[in-house]
């Protein structure tokens, strides 16, 4: 065990304590909420665009953003409205502490997965490793597993492609 283990363990005790807080079902549903507000956000934001130019005189160069803003917001809001209605009828049936012990479980996963992307971020950017040498990969005693989860899951992803690639929906915030 060396730093770069403690550095790695450092946000999946973190992660695992605030999903203990939390609880699963509120954890899954801000996980749900993020993903679900852009994908929204970004695919129905004009029936924000078309209220906003409706009710108020907004700047034409900043409506699309506030419309994707508010439609984002809105999403999240609901999302986690769900989601507290979920988990007090989770907590009626007694069934709070297996939520919360799930909550953990589901923190040290996600941190688990930050840091496999954080990892390869870091090592598609760091050719020369002068950031994680070889000898901290070496002793450390998690780096090889949790570096290995992105590749796993996505096994085709290639970092270098992807940082080229445009976005679709996104051309609402390049400059007109």
């Amino acid at each position: 065990m060396n730093i770069l283990d403690i550095i790695l363990v450092i946000p999946m005790i973190w992660l695992a304590y605030r999903g203990f807080t939390k609880g699963l079902v509120i954890e899954l549903t801000s996980l749900v909420a993020l993903i679900l507000g852009i994908w929204i956000a970004l695919h129905f934001s004009y029936f924000a665009s078309d209220f906003l130019t409706e009710h108020f005189e907004i700047n034409q160069k900043y409506l699309h953003i506030v419309a994707f803003i508010i439609t984002f917001i809105v999403i999240i809001i609901l999302v986690y409205l769900v989601g507290k209605l979920v988990e007090r009828l989770i907590n009626l049936i007694a069934l709070g502490f297996i939520n919360k012990l799930a909550g953990a479980v589901f923190g040290v996963l996600k941190a688990a997965l930050l840091l496999s992307v954080v990892i390869l971020i870091i090592n598609n950017f760091d050719k020369k490793e002068s950031v994680i040498t070889p000898k901290l990969r070496e002793g450390s005693v998690l780096y090889k597993s949790i570096s290995s989860i992105i590749p796993t899951i996505i096994p085709w992803l290639d970092l270098d492609e992807l940082m080229n690639k445009e976005v679709p929906g996104t051309d609402i915030f390049r400059k007109a």
